[in-house]
């Protein structure tokens, strides 16, 4: 008779809309290629709430928590580590027997995708957008010394967002003209302009890129967006999203199973889950 076998660790995605997410097929590689018993599922969740009582009722060991739960999640776990609360957002909840630990590896995926192609600091960086996402990108880039201006198309939410970081403001619709006043070496895009839906769209007009500056579009799906396709056009040097999402994701699974992550089999996997641009 045979020994049952030890039953699978679980992990897991949460949030709403879920069906999109290839992050269990970047994570279920990196579990496959470690030999570790474990799953990595999504879960559709309609508040950051019921994420929490799912983590605690099925006992999953390490969740990544994604749109629209990573703020709101905050009140409703044990305990925030530094990076986390100075984002304002979790991306990342580990289970330590019951106990639920937040943190956000979004700030150091993003980074690293970064400097796989530039150094950061004393560079003029413009981040699109004034999401979660953004956040993130905003606190890394200020950890490594960049000079941020924010824009964003709510003038509003976008001041709010760069007086909290002490980053300089401008409305998005200003981003051509001061392109071409040749202000910004690195652009960086966590708008929805140019996802999936909308591939037709880009923040910015292909006229007003040039070959100098390195432009970074944090979504993935489509691998190049209209953005990225204009800045390749221009000479640019670019950045797709998917860097950005293997890194994080890379950051979650050493989180999660305290090894080193196999960043390329995790890239690769990636890259085949999605559509050829």
């Amino acid at each position: 008779m045979t020994a049952p076998s030890r039953q699978k660790t679980l992990y897991a995605i949460f949030g709403n809309p879920i069906n999109h997410s290839i992050s269990p097929v970047i994570h279920n590689a990196a579990l496959k290629n470690a030999k570790i018993n474990g799953i990595y599922a999504a879960f559709k969740t309609e508040t950051a709430q019921d994420a929490v009582k799912m983590i605690k009722e099925l006992d999953i060991a390490g969740a990544s928590i994604t749109i629209p739960h990573k703020t709101d999640i905050i009140k409703y776990i044990d305990k925030i580590g530094e990076t986390a609360k100075e984002i304002g957002a979790v991306n990342t909840v580990i289970n330590e027997n019951g106990l639920l630990f937040g943190t956000n590896t979004d700030a150091g995926g993003a980074i690293k995708a970064l400097l796989q192609h530039t150094e950061i600091e004393n560079k003029n960086i413009a981040i699109l957008g004034a999401g979660g996402a953004a956040r993130a990108v905003i606190y890394g880039v200020n950890f490594k010394k960049g000079k941020v201006t924010l824009l964003n198309r709510t003038v509003d939410k976008g001041e709010k967002l760069a007086k909290e970081f002490n980053v300089n403001f401008m409305p998005l619709s200003e981003i051509n003209s001061e392109i071409k006043k040749h202000k910004f070496e690195i652009i960086i895009n966590t708008t929805s302009l140019g996802m999936k839906g909308c591939e037709d769209q880009s923040p910015i007009k292909k006229e007003s890129l040039n070959k100098d500056i390195i432009v970074m579009d944090i979504i993935y799906n489509p691998l190049k967006t209209k953005l990225l396709k204009y800045a390749e056009e221009k000479g640019c040097k670019t950045i797709n999203g998917v860097s950005m999402l293997v890194y994080q994701a890379a950051l979650q699974f050493e989180l999660f199973v305290g090894i080193q992550a196999p960043i390329d089999i995790m890239k690769k996997a990636a890259e085949a889950a999605l559509p050829a641009s």
